[in-house]
């Protein structure tokens, strides 16, 4: 929660572009942030991929580790 709390107590961090390959989890049944933002961070990434997880909310851990797994497992093996 505190991270919450103090995101806009302080200075907004300008934009950092990612230039590792990275993947980025994404539920597909987040009501918090919807999919059209996991296109967006794409921009911020040299090399990045996304994978929606269905049935997953905002925790995709949480919702469905073994499709999480699988998608790590198959990303760290590239």
């Amino acid at each position: 929660m505190n991270y919450y709390r103090n995101v806009f107590s302080t200075k907004t961090v300008k934009h950092t572009q990612i230039h590792m390959p990275t993947l980025l989890l994404w539920g597909a049944d987040d009501p918090a942030f919807s999919v059209d933002l996991a296109e967006l961070s794409l921009n911020y990434m040299d090399d990045g991929r996304v994978k929606y997880i269905d049935g997953a909310a905002h925790f995709g851990n949480l919702d469905q580790p073994d499709k999480v797994n699988e998608y790590m497992k198959v990303f760290l093996s590239d």
